[in-house]
């Protein structure tokens, strides 16, 4: 639709934004040509997204040397020596605030009864480093699989979230062997578009512009589509017709 045609008929519905997390704000898919190659657990894997800046640091996951295929990303391993605390480091600040973190999981060998993760979270911090954690979450694993092959996904809700944070998975294990069983599937931040991130324009009050989620500025865009529409100063979440 233009953006002449839409003014002539103006029919916007605005949505609350509890609506609005159909798309999560940051997304990675682990797959061989997006991380470096190791097959020793405590080895550091970088992780990089679909956009420029996006990368992750892992600790305590092995790929096989990037010969894995069908999990090619797992954690955990029956190596008494390498067993570490796993992470999952976001290496940039995600601007918007973050409301939960979801991630999907595979089981690639059946979970003996011993073999559990212990303690597993979701930390904040405005530090890359991790010096100074300003928030932890625990994620909610009761509904972990058991067996080889079934998928599952665990959650942190985040109470108050924050801007510009960096994120950390941390999973705390314990020292038992015959690992090597969860594989991670995809890692998802969901939460709320910072309007503020907008850029400054000069506009007449009455007239709108439009941007989508990632503050982008466009003037035509495919049916049904959430936008934000910023009249001068002020802004809101649309849903465009």
């Amino acid at each position: 639709m233009n953006i002449k045609h839409f003014l002539t008929a103006l029919s916007v519905c605005v949505l609350p934004a509890t609506l609005l997390a159909e798309a999560p704000v940051v997304s990675v898919t682990p797959d061989r040509n997006n991380m470096t190659p190791t097959r020793v657990y405590s080895n550091p894997i970088t992780l990089t997204g679909t956009e420029d800046g996006q990368s992750w640091s892992l600790i305590g996951f092995s790929n096989n040397g990037c010969g894995w295929t069908t999990y090619p990303l797992r954690c955990f391993t029956n190596i008494q020596e390498q067993v570490v605390d796993a992470m999952i480091t976001t290496d940039f600040a995600i601007s918007a605030p973050i409301e939960s973190v979801t991630l999907d999981i595979a089981i690639t060998t059946t979970r003996r009864t011993d073999d559990n993760i212990v303690g597993m979270s979701l930390q904040m911090s405005g530090d890359p480093t991790f010096a100074t954690i300003a928030a932890e979450y625990p994620f909610d694993y009761s509904d972990l699989p058991a067996y080889y092959g079934e998928t599952g996904t665990l959650k942190a809700e985040i109470s108050h979230p924050g801007a510009n944070m960096y994120y950390r998975i941390f999973f705390n294990k314990n020292q038992s062997t015959e690992r090597g069983w969860l594989a991670i599937l995809n890692i998802s931040y969901w939460g709320s578009t910072q309007l503020t991130d907008l850029p400054e324009i000069e506009a007449d009050e009455r007239t709108p512009e439009y941007y989508d989620l990632r503050g982008n500025k466009v003037d035509e865009w495919p049916h049904a589509t959430i936008l934000i529409e910023r009249r001068g100063k002020s802004s809101r979440k649309v849903l465009m017709p």
